[in-house]
């Protein structure tokens, strides 16, 4: 059986910070993308579309964070309950016997 070295504060403070500024950064391209676009234009609806998938990819980013929180979570719930499992079991006794066979 191989041992799993999981983080001891878990997965999420160290991302948090990457994450966190990740949504800024999204939620600034998202109020900066207001364009005045001629109708004439060839990749007008690109343009326009921007605004929405960077919402899209704001949303993603959200919700990799809720990810990460609740894999934190579960981690330790079942750190607690195999802890409180192997607390649990009875360790026979070892005697040392004579030896049966001469």
């Amino acid at each position: 059986m191989s041992k799993l070295n999981y983080p001891t504060n878990g997965i999420h403070p160290l991302c948090n910070n990457n994450i966190n500024s990740c949504i800024e950064n999204l939620n600034n391209a998202i109020s900066n993308c207001g364009f005045d676009i001629p109708a004439d234009f060839p990749h007008r609806n690109n343009l326009q579309e921007i605004s929405n998938t960077l919402s899209n990819y704001r949303q993603e980013a959200n919700s990799i964070n809720s990810k990460l929180k609740n894999t934190d979570n579960s981690f330790r719930n079942l750190s607690d309950q195999l802890t409180a499992s192997a607390a649990k079991i009875a360790f026979p006794k070892v005697t040392k016997r004579e030896r049966m066979i001469k």
